[in-house]
């Protein structure tokens, strides 16, 4: 006998699978706990806001009636719903009134089952069948009642008055009432009709109820109601199908319910685990949905008193309405000084604690209160307190931790490796493993279970752990992901730590921050769902980072091409202006735009005047600019030299490029600047002439001339002239062929073409110079 056995003389005081059940209708003195170890009850704000909602049921109004009333408890697995439903059965069933109270403990497919089984023993109960007589006969009288006063035009004195009021009063044998004012089925089909709108069987019940009183038929119908198929009395008279499946039972439910409502006989129907229904198949599903949510109007509208438990996932299923129709109440977790008083009403008598006060703190915050896990968490120390070599006989919060790590881990290591292996299959992953002596391979990096590969330079590092409880396994974690995030570029690590085991939210929280990701705890359900979208989504931020930083470059870029346009903008409106200054005396007529297909300048009125080693300088530049920019538009059109386009070609619409338009554009560009320079050259000489007779300039007509010829290779400097080479083959002939020998001759042609233009301000200011006075030009810089 261990050392605990010995002091306290028990065996394990908490239940290994704390689980309450809802009894059967058999049972109506309490809800199927054990006479010798009655449920624990801890009050709570939602078991006194129930026990609040259940008196007020029976509160009538002022004429009599009871407000009718559908309760939901609302709440995830072991947070408390079917114990409180159990508390609120018993105190209904202690009531005075002792109202019929019907219990479905869990919802089948085969709902008829659970009708004939556990609901309608009532059948076999004779002061139950003896009370529910009663009721259709009082149901038989307010009838009766209500059809003497729609007949009577006498006066509230008159007999048929008299005998209404006797009637509802109950002063009057109904039976009597009804067989001499012969009510008969018919009145209590449109009746029901009226007042059960939504349940479509009206006439087989009214038959049932009418019946019902008569003694020949009472053992039929009773045999009826309580799921047996219906004789052939019955059937003759239109009752041919027994109660059995959703829309049947329910039916009948409301039924009942109407029934103790009219008369105004409080009724009440306790439903456990509604959310089993969302395991059904779909079209039972939605059966039993439309079923209850009539039902839940019948209970509101006539007087009776529903409660169901219900998780929150199954209760967004049904439609707004109900939700106005409805009471919530969920419950709360318990808090430390709750989570105390349960532990200590479970164990036995001693002299000391046997729970330490850090341990059920501890076992309040790793259970987050939930009644279900505090207590096995408890079962689980107290096993571990008796198994202890050392002879422990008090529960601390080494204890505690033991018991949670034993409690949550559902699955040893290798099989959820093997499940988070098989996801990356499915989903076509690459997984890597570290080279030998390589980043990852050793240290820290090397507790990473998979290295997902995203792209060349970017990982997924899978990691999975057992339970994190203390803030030194979260210090252990957050090693092992600086390691893998140093083992990789930066910026191209994402960490997914996979918890086999518990995590409780504040730890989770901190899990979160030192990974920068939601850590997944596996668990039995979406667990592989939640890693695949888990692994999707740090792909995609991975993915974006990356798109991120090619922007950022994109964008430093853009702003230097920027930087260069204004730079080359204002070069280009220093020559403008200073070249109005140079023409002053020089009037022109405007120049049309000139084609850049165009190999040949246009004449200008100067040329003639520019001296024939300079013209030769400014043919050699619009040639070299044809070499670099020449778009062969004949061939795209696949026109010959004699107009004549090959018979097998059909129309054809060219497309460009943002790159080509930019390429022609820069060609334009250079067109106008050299016309402009040219221009501009041929305006000085005639300046020099006019100014000068003798062919000797003065030092500030060489300024100048300087100025013209240097403005205009300070712009071409910046212009991008080797863009052109990357851009002119998408120029090429339709075919896409192209020769070695032709690209090669083609390239030093570009060269040479680029170096003219590069070179024409320093050749043409010599040349200038030479001409006028046979003089040295100034260096240029």
């Amino acid at each position: 006998m261990s050392a605990a056995d010995r002091l306290f003389q028990v065996g394990n005081p908490f239940p290994p699978i704390p689980a309450a059940r809802l009894g059967g209708f058999a049972d109506e003195t309490g809800a199927s706990a054990r006479s010798d170890d009655e449920p624990v009850t801890i009050d709570t704000d939602a078991l006194d806001h129930l026990r609040e909602q259940a008196d007020d049921y029976f509160r009538r109004t002022a004429g009599g009636r009871l407000r009718g009333r559908a309760v939901a408890l609302v709440g995830t697995l072991g947070i408390g719903k079917t114990h409180l439903a159990n508390s609120v059965t018993t105190q209904l069933r202690e009531r005075e009134e002792d109202p019929p109270v019907w219990v479905i403990d869990e919802p089948v497919v085969d709902l008829g089952m659970v009708y004939r089984d556990r609901l309608m023993r009532l059948s076999d109960d004779r002061t139950r069948r003896v009370a529910f007589e009663d009721v259709v006969i009082d149901y038989y009288a307010d009838v009766a009642a209500l059809r003497i006063e729609e007949q009577d035009d006498g006066g509230p004195q008159s007999s048929h008055a008299q005998i209404a009021q006797g009637l509802r009063l109950r002063t009057i044998d109904p039976h009597k009432a009804v067989d001499a004012l012969q009510i008969d089925e018919e009145l209590i089909h449109r009746d029901l009709q009226r007042h059960l709108g939504d349940i479509t069987e009206h006439r087989k019940f009214a038959t049932a109820l009418t019946l019902l009183l008569d003694r020949d038929f009472k053992r039929l119908v009773w045999d009826w109601l309580g799921g047996a198929e219906p004789a052939q009395p019955l059937v003759d008279r239109g009752i041919r199908d027994r109660i059995d499946g959703i829309d049947a039972v329910f039916d009948v439910l409301a039924v009942f319910a109407f029934l103790h409502g009219r008369v105004g006989k409080p009724y009440a129907l306790v439903l456990d685990a509604l959310e089993k229904v969302l395991d059904w198949p779909e079209h039972d599903q939605f059966s039993f949905v439309d079923a209850f949510e009539r039902l839940v109007n019948v209970y509101t509208n006539e007087g009776g008193l529903l409660v169901f438990c219900v998780s929150p996932a199954p209760l967004s299923r049904f439609r707004p309405n109900l939700h106005e129709r409805i009471m919530q109440i969920w419950p709360s977790p318990l808090d430390q000084q709750q989570t105390a008083r349960l532990v200590q009403s479970y164990l036995p008598q001693a002299d000391r604690p046997l729970f330490t006060a850090g341990s059920l703190a501890e076992i309040c915050q790793l259970a987050g209160g939930v009644p279900r896990q505090v207590l096995k968490t408890c079962w689980w120390c107290w096993n571990l307190m008796e198994s202890s070599p050392r002879g422990a006989t008090v529960v601390d919060e080494r204890i505690v931790h033991a018991a949670v790590r034993r409690l949550y881990r559902t699955a040893n290591q290798d099989y959820v490796l093997g499940v988070i292996e098989a996801i990356l299959v499915a989903g076509q992953w690459r997984t890597e493993e570290p080279s030998p002596g390589g980043p990852g391979s050793s240290g820290a990096a090397a507790q990473v279970d998979f290295w997902v590969r995203v792209s060349d330079t970017s990982r997924i590092a899978v990691l999975t752990v057992g339970s994190v409880l203390v803030d030194a396994e979260v210090d252990v974690i957050a090693g092992v992901v600086r390691a893998a995030r140093a083992a990789s570029e930066p910026g191209h690590c994402a960490v997914l730590v996979v918890v086999n085991g518990h995590l409780s939210r504040r730890m989770r929280e901190r899990v979160a921050r030192v990974s920068g990701a939601q850590p997944i705890v596996y668990e039995t359900g979406q667990f592989e769902e939640l890693v695949r979208e888990a692994l999707h989504i740090l792909a995609e931020r991975l993915k974006s980072v990356h798109r991120d930083s090619a922007e950022e470059r994109l964008s430093r870029r853009i702003g230097g091409l920027s930087s260069h346009q204004d730079a080359l903008l204002d070069h280009i409106q220093r020559i403008d202006s200073r070249l109005e200054r140079v023409l002053a005396t020089a009037q022109r007529p405007a120049r049309p735009f000139m084609a850049a297909t165009r190999s040949v300048p246009e004449p200008m009125a100067g040329e003639a005047e520019l001296p024939v080693r300079v013209a030769e300088e400014f043919t050699r530049a619009f040639d070299a600019l044809d070499v670099l920019y020449d778009p062969r538009l004949p061939e795209l059109l696949d026109v010959d030299a004699s107009g004549t386009v090959t018979a097998d070609e059909a129309p054809r619409r060219l497309r460009f490029t943002p790159e080509q338009f930019q390429t022609m554009g820069v060609a334009t560009l250079l067109r106008h600047l050299l016309t402009a320079f040219r221009d501009g050259v041929a305006g000085w000489l005639s300046a020099v002439r006019v100014a000068n007779p003798s062919p000797s300039p003065g030092a500030d007509q060489i300024r100048n001339l300087f100025v013209l010829c240097r403005s205009f290779e300070i712009t071409t400097e910046v212009l991008p002239l080797a863009r052109a080479e990357r851009h002119l083959p998408l120029f090429a002939p339709a075919d896409g062929s192209h020769d070695t020998l032709d690209t090669a001759g083609h390239a030093l042609l570009r060269a040479d073409a680029e170096d003219v233009l590069r070179r024409l301000a320093e050749r043409v200011n010599q040349r200038v110079l030479e001409v006028v006075r046979g003089g040295a030009a100034p260096e240029f810089r």
